[in-house]
């Protein structure tokens, strides 16, 4: 093989496999094309002039592909922005229904709070009622009570005065029938 075909197998072997996904590679090769620019231009174009055009045809290349890879990125990231503006617009849209919910939310509560206050309150006059209710059939039940021990002690009284009237009476008989009496045991004692 000649030097021309060694270089040019040289070349095409030393040749980097541009990536798309590595762009520290394509960034490196086009680094070092871009330092030796000089050298190639010089000294390998004159004494090897096909590794010095598949030189520059790769550089080329790789610039393209660094281009390409360039536009690619920048198309994705105006892909994702368009992307996140449109979920910042669904996140600000939930947020205000959100805050909408919210809202309801606490008014139901303030009316739920207040209804529980005023059933409370219902339910404290009722207990109030029922409990008064309570203290009049006691009152009541005190009251028959006391007309009962008062109509009882009325019956008594009638009966003490009654009971007195015929202790007296009887007082009176036993007072009579004493000379009775007597007369009557002296009789059985003879």
């Amino acid at each position: 093989m000649d030097r021309a075909g060694r270089a040019s197998c040289v070349a095409a072997s030393c040749s980097p496999q541009v990536d798309s996904r590595d762009a520290t590679t394509i960034d490196s090769w086009s680094c070092f094309l871009q330092c030796y620019d000089a050298f190639i231009a010089r000294e390998l174009s004159q004494e090897h002039p096909q590794f010095a055009a598949a030189l520059r045809q790769l550089e080329r290349e790789t610039r393209l592909e660094h281009e390409r890879h360039s536009v690619q990125v920048l198309a994705t990231l105006r892909v994702k922005d368009a992307k996140i503006l449109e979920l910042k617009k669904v996140v600000s849209e939930q947020r205000e229904q959100l805050d909408v919910v919210l809202d309801e939310l606490e008014r139901r509560e303030m009316k739920e709070d207040v209804g529980v206050q005023v059933d409370t309150q219902e339910r404290r006059a009722e207990d109030a009622t029922v409990q008064t209710e309570g203290i009049k059939r006691d009152m009541k039940e005190v009251e028959t009570q006391t007309q009962e021990v008062g109509g009882d002690t009325g019956v008594l009284e009638l009966l003490e005065k009654l009971g007195e009237g015929a202790q007296d009476s009887r007082a009176q008989e036993l007072g009579a029938g004493e000379g009775t009496a007597d007369s009557d045991t002296e009789e059985r004692r003879q």
